[in-house]
């Protein structure tokens, strides 16, 4: 198939909410937009029935902090933008009060280049998760993804938990827990593709077994 029928057909499968071998954004994640214990509102596509499952809350929930400078760049950012999007007068250092961080030549910002800022588009696909709390903004509200969005985007069940070592355990990550969730999502095989990749196994194996017995059939 063409690589223009590939997206054509990508697209069709996008906007049917209802069709949960590929998702957009929205479709993944659109009932978190409120960060906290519960869920935003009912299930709004067969991908969120899927992974809410008997799930009666999201755990981890809860977004990573991020500066005032932040939220005002990401309020000045459209869903699927980045960097590139801001006017010049948010492109300074600093445009607050709050200092942080190496301030460089402390008159430009240094996180210039295409992954920086980038937000999320509702109606099409993520960005491949990473490590990283910061790898992709929320496409409505100007915050980071929670953990738990993070691992909808990479096709987490909610039933899934992620637990870490208790505080002074020897080797553990020096910035946190809620660090080290994000780690293990980014660092993670996504379930769906490990299913796919199970299943063709599988058969593979299958088709093996059945020619072998064919072969010894036919040499009997």
């Amino acid at each position: 198939m063409k690589p223009a029928a590939d997206l054509e057909r990508l697209a069709e499968t996008l906007s049917n909410p209802r069709n949960a071998s590929a998702v957009t954004v929205e479709q993944a994640i659109g009932d978190l937009i409120e960060p906290g214990p519960s869920y935003t509102g009912s299930p709004r596509s067969a991908f969120q029935e899927l992974v809410r499952g008997e799930s009666l809350a999201p755990q981890d929930h809860e977004p990573s902090r991020i500066r005032v400078d932040t939220v005002r760049r990401l309020k000045a950012i459209p869903p699927g933008g980045n960097v590139y999007d801001l006017p010049e007068h948010l492109l300074k250092r600093y445009i607050s009060a709050e200092k942080w961080g190496p301030a460089g030549n402390g008159e430009k910002l240094a996180r210039r280049h295409f992954y920086a800022y980038r937000r999320l588009h509702p109606e099409w696909l993520a960005w491949t998760v990473n490590t990283k709390a910061d790898f992709a903004y929320h496409y409505a509200p100007p915050r980071g993804l929670s953990v738990r969005e993070a691992a909808r985007l990479q096709g987490f069940p909610d039933s899934y938990h992620f637990a870490t070592a208790p505080p002074g355990t020897p080797g553990q990550y020096k910035n946190g827990a809620r660090h080290s969730r994000y780690r293990q999502v980014g660092n993670a095989v996504p379930p769906p593709l490990a299913k796919a990749l199970g299943k063709t196994i599988q058969s593979l194996i299958n088709d093996q077994a059945t020619l072998s017995h064919d072969l010894v059939a036919v040499a009997a």
